[in-house]
């Protein structure tokens, strides 16, 4: 999924159609998350997501700074066309007509900054204001531990939808087996029916609970955006989800092959139907 950029297809597609507010961002990637991180680790899950997290917090306090000068000045900047790039190895580029972005760097208090060298050689450098009585600057830092917050907890809860969610679900369910002499009917299938809905529910509240601590207590919290600000980033998001280009085949294949295996995993022994495990072993018994 990883090699492929499916996930990153998945993301930006959701979170497009989910919408750009801070509060609908954070949906869209706890959405996300979630569904990966019910297939595969809870950790890859969340690498894969904190990437294109970290190039919405950016591109949030690029907006905001933008508005602010144009306030301040009373005119409003041109502002560039930016295209995003995310390389699989989890670092990010930014690119424009007249400049290339290097590899973004955190600094000690974890604030990423982007050191840009344009094509005459001369450096330049977007980065979010230091200053620690800046409103702006405090305002960005709440964004980013909201979302990676979000990004933690969609992670951790994600893995308990599938029995693959995470190392100890299987652990448990070959203890259920081993310990009791008679089935306990806990398969791939009665696991999901029983855990999907409280993983919804944990995922809302979870969702409920960081708007609460971000968005409604404290002196810094996270304002609501403006009509142009979910425009800006609208836009932005787009374009970085015409930079993928059409699905490719390698996309396809892995999307057939992922859709597959769960069907395998679900209707292998899923209890309210004979599954094709009971068949296979029923035509085998036949033979012999």
């Amino acid at each position: 999924v990883e090699h492929s950029d499916l996930h990153k297809r998945i993301a930006l597609f959701v979170i497009l159609h989910v919408g750009q507010s801070p509060r609908l961002l954070m949906a869209g990637f706890m959405i996300t998350t979630t569904f990966l991180s019910m297939w595969i680790s809870n950790t890859a899950a969340a690498a894969m997501i904190v990437p294109i997290v970290d190039a919405v917090v950016l591109e949030l306090a690029k907006i905001k700074m933008i508005e602010a000068r144009r306030r301040q000045d009373g005119v409003a900047p041109v502002l560039q066309e930016v295209t995003v790039s995310l390389p699989r190895q989890s670092c990010l580029k930014l690119c424009d007509s007249d400049a290339t972005f290097s590899d973004i760097i955190l600094k000690d208090d974890g604030t990423p900054q982007l050191d840009r060298k344009e094509k005459t050689g001369k450096a330049a450098e977007f980065s979010l204001p230091e200053d620690s009585d800046d409103d702006d600057y405090k305002e960005s830092q709440c964004v980013r531990k909201m979302f990676f917050l979000a990004v933690a907890f969609a992670a951790n809860i994600g893995g308990t939808g599938s029995p693959l969610g995470c190392g100890p679900n299987l652990v448990m369910m070959g203890i259920l087996q081993s310990t009791f002499s008679e089935p306990t009917d806990l398969n791939f299938a009665t696991w999901m029916m029983f855990n999907v809905p409280g993983m919804i529910l944990c995922g809302i509240l979870g969702w409920c609970w960081l708007q609460v601590l971000y968005m409604c207590c404290g002196n810094n919290r996270v304002q609501r955006s403006s009509p142009a600000q979910e425009q800006a980033m609208k836009a932005f998001l787009r374009e970085h989800y015409r930079s993928l280009g059409r699905i490719t085949q390698h996309e396809v294949v892995v999307f057939i092959s992922f859709s597959f295996l769960v069907f395998l995993w679900v209707f292998r022994a899923p209890g309210f139907i004979p599954g094709w495990a009971q068949l296979i072993t029923n035509s085998f018994e036949e033979k012999v």
